[in-house]
């Protein structure tokens, strides 16, 4: 409408579909105070911070999006749980999603809470599971983890097809970063296929950019098959 542009998603759009489009969006009615709005769907702020709104759109919370205590209860790309990702408030990890969200935010603190099984993983990524921490010696890992003398089980990575790669394992590449005091049991990595292969960590310092530290850090069971390096 020309006369009232104002909206509580877009004011106004001209000609939608040839000069922009949205889809699957939503704006907060109470928040805003608009009840309208040219394209997008209002919802309540209840409704915002309800996880089955975006679901029901087909947004991705097994790999894009989380919603828990972080950005106040709303959606947010990045680490779902407490913390601030810094060494005086580290990031919480309470659960094995989280322990994923690590990917995020590469050079953050993180800190488990509680032992974590990740027996769900074996389901994850199209059967693939788990996805390494630190991709390769550009993206590597130069946070810090501190396990807290607590224990990751039941992880599972499966690269089982005849693709073939490098970096695979919890960790997949640390540059200058550090893990310490954890435990990790009946870990199950398959990537025939693939080089360096490990336990925790596929390969570490190969940017040569600084030292990495790992400490008190015991694998007490599990499989990990690799092509090399492993």
């Amino acid at each position: 409408n020309p006369s009232n542009e104002s909206g509580g998603l877009v004011g106004r759009l001209e000609n939608y579909g040839t000069y922009g489009t949205m889809i699957n969006t939503f704006w907060n009615t109470q928040i805003s105070g608009f009840a309208t709005s040219s394209v997008g769907t209002g919802k309540t702020t209840s409704e915002m911070k309800t996880k089955t709104t975006y679901t029901n759109v087909n947004w991705d919370f097994d790999n894009v999006w989380n919603i828990g205590e972080a950005n106040n209860g709303y959606p947010v790309i990045g680490f779902s749980g407490s913390g601030n990702g810094l060494v005086s408030d580290p990031y919480q990890i309470t659960n094995c999603k989280q322990l994923q969200d690590m990917s995020y935010n590469l050079g953050g603190a993180y800190i488990l809470q509680n032992d974590i099984d990740c027996s769900e993983t074996s389901t994850w990524n199209d059967g693939e599971g788990f996805l390494p921490i630190g991709t390769d010696p550009t993206s590597s890992f130069t946070g810090l983890l501190n396990g807290n003398n607590k224990a990751i089980s039941n992880l599972v990575i499966n690269k089982s097809s005849s693709d073939s790669g490098a970096f695979i394992s919890i960790f997949g590449a640390i540059d200058g970063g550090e893990v310490k005091d954890l435990v990790v049991k009946n870990i199950n990595i398959t990537a025939v296929h693939y080089v360096n292969v490990g336990g925790l960590v596929g390969a570490m310092g190969l940017a040569g950019t600084a030292v990495s530290t790992i400490s008190n850090v015991s694998i007490e069971s599990g499989v990990v098959n690799g092509y090399s390096s492993v």
